[in-house]
């Protein structure tokens, strides 16, 4: 998949969250979403936040939720 559509999957996933607005995920979770490895996820994010589509703040430590925006 292109970065557009991982970004159109998320945005679709996430459809009841206001343009916007953060909502709070961890990795596993968007791995699952976007069907790909935590690592993948990772490049994904950046790449889609280099394009301006994302904001994305990783959570600080063990078991603390990063925000995506």
């Amino acid at each position: 998949m292109r970065t557009m559509e991982y970004f159109l999957e998320l945005r679709f996933h996430f459809r009841e969250v206001e343009t916007y607005r953060s909502v709070e995920v961890s990795l596993e979770e968007l791995s699952e979403i976007l069907i790909c490895s935590e690592r993948n996820v990772k490049r994904l994010l950046k790449n889609m936040e280099h394009r301006g589509l994302i904001y994305w703040k990783p959570g600080v430590g063990r078991g603390k939720r990063s925000k995506l925006y």
